[in-house]
């Protein structure tokens, strides 16, 4: 059976619940967070799972492209060997007052906010005395370090 996970934003969530409809009514359940994660899993749970499905619908939105779980999502599923071979298919919309901008300037200015991001998270670690406090805050880093390096090689087909 094709597992076919589907990843938004919560701001996003009426136009994923659409889909989610429109697929049912053809016989088809989504994988979503919000119903198909239990209580004992985390995101980063999911996301690792999304690299198994056979499909991945992604709604991509000027909010997604700024919010760290989803960052997670979609660098979990570009972590796949087999990302290219496997069918992804995202949904740009348009939702805010500030529109997505897939020039270069608008990519660099995504790059820019992952980078002001590890900025703060950098200052917060330097801020925390004990070394023994920091474990969750360095991870945190690494991952915002990740998230810039996405826009940095991000390019239009």
């Amino acid at each position: 059976m094709k597992r076919i996970y589907i990843t938004y934003c919560w701001q996003n969530e009426k136009i994923a619940d659409i889909l989610d409809h429109h697929f049912q009514q053809v016989g088809i359940k989504l994988i979503r967070d919000k119903r198909d994660l239990d209580y004992s899993s985390s995101i980063e749970d999911f996301a690792r799972k999304m690299r198994q499905g056979s499909y991945n619908i992604c709604i991509i939105s000027n909010e997604y492209l700024k919010r760290i779980n989803c960052m997670y999502e979609i660098n979990q599923l570009l972590k796949d060997d087999n990302f290219a071979k496997k069918k992804f298919c995202p949904i740009v919309v348009d939702t805010s007052s500030e529109p997505i901008d897939f020039s270069p300037t608008g990519i660099e200015n995504y790059a820019q906010f992952w980078k002001n991001e590890l900025l703060k998270q950098d200052q917060l670690i330097n801020s925390i005395l004990e070394n023994r406090n920091k474990g969750e805050q360095i991870k945190q880093l690494k991952k915002l370090k990740q998230y810039t390096m996405i826009f940095e090689n991000f390019s239009i087909c």
